[in-house]
């Protein structure tokens, strides 16, 4: 796990204990490392793949930890599907990679039309750019300024912490 990984789980804790937060939510689960580590912090983890053989190798990995929910298929339908679930929650977007068959090329700017209306969330957006590495795709950065008008439409009243 890179600094970069442990500082950010640091962060994942102190806002579980600062808020009472006992879910856990993953999108792009890849090898199910990260919902395993979190299955040990939480008492829910619910975690989705859409790559059927990350989603195999995830299955495998977390088949015997009961606290973990994995799910295969788009993240944005499985936010949706859980929807009614998402109280107290600290929701962690990592399906983000680049499809250049797709409209909106960056998954997350889906999965935040998916959070539309959501309050009581914790909203943790993985490799954003806040000067510690991040995604770019065609030269168009992870950042606030691509996805500000979506974010605000999850919960007009978010609070910004990088």
């Amino acid at each position: 796990m890179s600094w970069t990984d442990r500082k950010a789980v640091e962060n994942i804790i102190y806002f579980r204990d600062k808020y009472d937060f006992r879910a856990f939510i993953e999108t792009g689960t890849f090898k199910g490392i990260y919902a395993e580590f979190m299955s040990k912090h939480f008492e829910s983890v619910m975690t989705c793949e859409v790559n059927e053989e990350y989603f195999k190798q995830s299955l495998k990995r977390l088949m015997n930890i009961t606290n973990v929910s994995m799910f295969r298929g788009d993240s944005s339908l499985f936010l949706r599907s859980i929807k009614p679930e998402l109280e107290k929650c600290i929701v962690y977007l990592d399906a983000h990679f680049y499809d250049s068959t797709r409209k909106n090329k960056f998954v997350v700017l889906d999965e935040l039309k998916a959070l539309k209306n959501t309050p009581n969330i914790i909203l943790i957006i993985h490799d954003f750019d806040n000067n510690l590495g991040h995604i770019t795709y065609d030269g168009q950065n992870l950042n606030l300024k691509l996805m500000e008008k979506d974010l605000i439409k999850v919960n007009p009243d978010f609070c910004l912490y990088t």
